[in-house]
């Protein structure tokens, strides 16, 4: 499954977090807890594929040479993730957040 597939599947099922660990399968956060989702563990393999997907190669190099990185992906307007790659055991780890659509002013 395409990293955009995964998110659009999260979005669409209410889940605000997913979490890629290579090992595991994806795991959704809801509001009533963390679920895994119905589908295979994520390989090394296809973590590194995901990887090409949401980074660009100067975050790429960026995530070689630190260990980890953060970036805001934007799946489709209006629906945008806060994500956070980072070492994990033998491969990498991600979280996408879902941002919320409204940002309200400090004083509301």
């Amino acid at each position: 499954m395409e990293i955009h597939q995964l998110l659009a599947f999260a979005v669409d099922n209410a889940a605000t977090e997913v979490l890629l660990s290579a090992g595991l399968p994806p795991m959704l956060r809801f509001a009533d807890g963390l679920k895994p989702a119905m589908m295979e563990p994520v390989t090394t393999e296809t973590m590194d594929e995901h990887l090409r997907q949401v980074l660009s190669p100067d975050r790429l190099q960026q995530l070689y040479r630190n260990g980890q990185t953060e970036l805001v992906w934007n799946l489709r307007p209006g629906t945008s993730f806060r994500t956070t790659v980072f070492a994990d055991r033998s491969s990498w780890g991600v979280t996408f957040r879902l941002m919320p659509n409204d940002v309200l002013p400090p004083e509301k």
